[in-house]
């Protein structure tokens, strides 16, 4: 099961980190991509993700724009709909 979560605290800090294959090809392709939407965000930046590995993404900004909050909260709405969908393979927190 693949879980993810997002947290953004009163610094605008983003913290996202999503663990584990979601063991159906489907919820798998779903998330791979949204997380490379996080990660290719986090590129444009000028960072680097702070784990990118297969089955495990994590990506800490300090600071963060207005912009990035609003990417990553937008791609983890998508997420936790993907989850409401596929709640076999999918968690959020």
């Amino acid at each position: 099961m693949t879980k993810a979560i997002l947290t953004i605290d009163e610094s605008d800090t983003i913290m996202f980190d999503c663990i584990h294959h979601a063991e159906d090809h489907d919820a798998c392709t779903i998330m791979s991509t949204l997380c490379n939407v996080l990660v290719q965000r986090t590129i444009d930046l000028d960072r680097e993700p702070t784990i990118y590995n297969e089955g495990h993404v994590r990506i800490d900004i300090p600071n963060a724009d207005q912009v990035t909050k609003a990417v990553f909260q937008t791609v983890y709405k998508v997420m936790e709909q993907a989850a409401r969908q596929q709640s076999d393979y999918i968690r959020t927190y």
